[in-house]
C-alpha cells in the first residue's frame, strides 16, 4: 500500500511538473523576421493624442463567437477602469430581440477622455443555435442527447461547436446577410456617419462627421472578420459618390491601431474569396492607408495575439496576407496549461484570451520593445471571447 501511495504520488508530482505555460511572458516581436524591437501604443496613448489634438479617443470593440451578453462588456470595463485608474461612466444599453445592441463607456483620466463602444451581436444567431438544443446532454432522447459522451468532448460539442463555431457558420452563408448589414451600419455610425439612400443606393454618409477623433478597433475572435467585411462593403457601397469616399478615407486613416485578439482571418477568407486574392484584412489596409501617404499619417500598427495551441487563431504575416502598409506586431502568449507538452484545452487555449491579464494590459498600455509586460486586473467573467 505504502509503495502504491508512493508511486501516485510520484506520478502526481510528475504530472505536476510536466504542466507548463511556455508563453506565460508573452513573446512579442515585430514582422517580419520575427524582430524583437516590438513597440506599438496603448489605450493610453490613444488618449493623450485625443487631447493633443482637442478630439476625445475613441475605440470600437466587438466580441467574436459563441454567445455573448452584456457581461462580456462590463467585465472588459472593470478592466480598463483598474488600469486607467478612473470609473466609467456607462449609457444603459437598449436591447431588441434578435439585434446587436451598444454599451458605451467612456473614461474622463486626467490626461484626456476615452469613449470605448462595446458592440454585442450575439443576439442575432440566438434563433439558429436553438436548433442545435436537441444535441445538449438530456435523459429524454426525443429533445436531448440521452448517450454517454466522454466530459471533455461533450464540453466541446455543446460549447466549442454548438455555440460557437455555429456563428461563424450562420456568417458564411445567407443566413449571415443581417449581420453584414448591422456590421455596416455598426462601422459607419462609429465613424461619424449615417446610413443614407441616393438614387436607390445606400451608402455612409460622413458629411455630418465630427472632427477626426484619435480612433483604434478590439475585435475577439470571429469579430475581426465582421468588421473588415464590414468596411470593405461601405467603401463599394460609396463608389457612386467620391466625396463620400473621401470621407470616410479621411476617418479610416484616423484608426491609429487595431487589436486582433485571435483572429480567424486566414481560415475565414477560404469562405468568400476577395478578388486578386487579396484577404479582408489586407483591403482594410489597402482603404485606411490610402489617406495616410498624402497626409503624412504614421501607418496603421496591427497587433494579433495568439496562443500556439488555439486551433483556431493565426499568426499574421505580411507576405501571407499582402499588408506590407502596415506595421504588424505578433503577440504570441498561453492562455492555459500544456500538460507533458502534449495538450492544451482548445477550448481553454481559444477561450483563454478574454482571462489572460497580459492581453488586456497590452491593448491598454502599449509595449515598448524590452521593457516591462504589463497587466491588467484579473478577469470575473466566465464567457469565451
Amino acid at each position: 500500500m505504502k509503495r502504491l501511495a508512493v508511486l501516485l504520488l510520484g506520478v502526481l508530482a510528475l504530472g505536476l511538473a510536466a504542466c507548463t505555460q511556455p508563453y506565460s511572458s508573452p513573446v512579442i516581436v515585430r514582422e517580419p523576421g520575427q524582430q524583437p524591437t516590438a513597440d506599438f501604443p496603448g489605450l493610453k496613448d490613444l488618449i493623450v493624442k485625443g487631447a493633443i489634438t482637442n478630439a476625445p479617443a475613441q475605440v470600437l470593440w466587438t466580441h467574436g463567437m459563441c454567445s455573448h451578453d452584456e457581461r462580456w462588456a462590463r467585465d472588459r470595463i472593470s478592466r480598463i477602469e483598474g488600469v486607467l485608474g478612473v470609473p466609467a461612466m456607462i449609457r444603459p444599453p437598449y436591447a431588441e430581440d434578435d439585434q446587436p445592441y451598444y454599451i458605451n463607456a467612456t473614461f474622463n483620466t486626467p490626461n484626456g477622455g476615452l469613449t470605448i463602444t462595446f458592440l454585442i451581436w450575439s443576439p442575432m444567431t440566438r434563433s439558429y443555435k436553438s436548433a442545435l438544443a436537441f444535441d445538449a446532454p438530456g435523459a429524454n432522447g426525443d429533445v436531448a442527447f440521452p448517450y454517454t459522451r466522454a466530459t471533455l468532448n461533450g464540453e466541446l460539442k455543446t460549447t466549442l461547436m454548438n455555440d460557437c463555431l455555429s456563428d461563424a457558420v450562420v456568417y458564411a452563408g445567407k443566413n449571415g446577410n443581417p449581420i453584414r448589414g448591422a456590421m455596416q451600419q455598426a462601422v459607419c455610425n462609429f465613424l461619424g456617419g449615417v446610413i443614407a439612400t441616393e438614387r436607390g443606393v445606400a451608402a455612409c454618409d460622413l458629411s455630418g462627421a465630427a472632427l477626426d477623433r484619435p480612433t483604434a478597433i478590439v475585435t475577439e475572435s470571429l469579430g475581426s472578420k465582421f468588421i473588415f467585411d464590414a468596411v470593405r462593403s461601405v467603401w463599394d457601397q460609396g463608389q457612386r459618390a467620391p466625396v463620400r469616399q473621401a470621407g470616410l478615407a479621411r476617418r479610416l486613416a484616423a484608426i491609429s491601431t487595431v487589436y486582433l485578439v485571435s483572429n480567424q482571418i486566414p481560415l475565414l477568407d477560404l469562405a468568400n474569396p476577395i478578388p486578386s486574392a487579396r484577404s479582408s484584412l489586407a483591403r482594410f489596409v489597402a482603404l485606411s492607408s490610402g489617406r495616410r501617404a498624402e497626409t503624412k499619417v504614421p501607418p496603421l500598427t496591427i497587433v494579433d495575439f495568439s496562443d500556439p495551441n488555439d486551433l483556431l487563431s493565426y499568426r499574421l504575416l505580411p507576405t501571407a496576407l499582402d499588408v506590407q502598409a502596415a506595421e504588424l506586431v505578433n503577440v504570441t502568449v498561453s492562455n492555459d496549461n500544456t500538460y507533458l507538452g502534449f495538450l492544451e484545452r482548445p477550448d481553454k487555449a481559444h477561450c483563454g484570451y478574454a482571462w489572460n491579464r497580459h492581453v488586456i494590459g497590452l491593448i491598454a498600455n502599449g509595449y515598448h520593445a524590452g521593457g516591462p509586460i504589463p497587466t491588467a486586473p484579473p478577469s470575473q467573467s466566465d464567457q469565451c471571447l
